[in-house]
């Protein structure tokens, strides 16, 4: 482990920023594991994902950009990580140290962690201001790619509240199947639980010195992922999940992301 890992949740995190989107997934209630794969690519490349959200059945990739390694191999993955096991071998995904596809011999990921999507995200957690209808207004900030291109963007169920990834942020084809009769074409990238979130994520940092959360007493340590609460006299400050836990006590939300088939209290699932 890294002496700059950030920990949130019982879960050490590489950056702060994978911590933030930590966060963020936990205050909209979507399950998600990380790092929970290792595979060996058609290349021969060990390669382990960072988010899985079983829920939505997408992979997220937290980059730093696309001239990278980590996006070559993430291209790689994705081909791999949304092909069905019918179709067998012999996938197309960039060789190492070439930009152009080629065959390579790794089979499909099985069915269990076969995804949607796969995404990856650079520009970390979008600014709340920055947000319009469809999107960032500036992709300099923040962008989300897929194999088929750079239109994917967050949105919301307008029925239900479940938050998903869409095409300009349609919410359309939603998981949660609300919208599948009526075509739902809104774009919904700046819904106010989406943005609420954001401002969570973005206000939180890794501790650099100690001191005791306002909300369980026990100390924050370095590295402790910290969220600063309303200020009254001195400004508070708690563990990001204490934080968390306070505001859903004050301002509890429905568990109303569910399809027919779906448990209602199968909601928060951290890994």
């Amino acid at each position: 482990m890294s002496a700059n890992d950030v920990h949130f949740a019982g879960v050490r995190f590489p950056t702060l920023v994978h911590a933030q989107w930590a966060l963020c997934f936990e205050d909209l209630f979507v399950p998600w594991q990380f790092r929970s794969r290792k595979l060996i690519l058609g290349s021969g490349v060990e390669y382990e994902p960072d988010f899985w959200l079983p829920r939505q059945a997408l992979w997220v990739q937290i980059g730093d950009g696309t001239g990278t390694e980590d996006f070559r191999r993430w291209q790689e993955f994705a081909f791999i990580a949304t092909t069905t096991a019918d179709e067998g071998p012999g996938l197309s995904a960039p060789e190492v140290g070439c930009g152009f596809p080629v065959s390579h011999t790794a089979g499909p990921l099985s069915e269990d962690w076969q995804a949607r999507s796969v995404l990856f995200s650079i520009g970390g957690i979008p600014a709340p201001e920055d947000m319009c209808a469809t999107g960032p207004r500036s992709v300099v900030h923040h962008v989300m790619y897929t194999i088929s291109g750079d239109s994917c963007q967050w949105t919301a169920c307008e029925t239900c509240g479940l938050v998903d990834v869409e095409n300009n942020s349609q919410a359309d084809r939603l998981v949660c199947g609300h919208s599948g009769h009526t075509r739902d074409k809104t774009c919904r990238a700046d819904a106010p639980r989406l943005l609420a979130s954001y401002r969570l994520a973005r206000q939180s940092i890794n501790a650099q010195r100690g001191g005791t959360c306002a909300r369980c007493t026990s100390p924050l340590n370095l590295g402790d992922l910290v969220s600063a609460g309303r200020r009254i006299g001195r400004r508070r400050w708690y563990h990001a999940e204490c934080l968390l836990a306070d505001l859903r006590q004050r301002h509890p939300r429905p568990p109303a992301q569910t399809t027919t088939d779906d448990a209602p209290d199968a909601r928060l699932t951290t890994g």
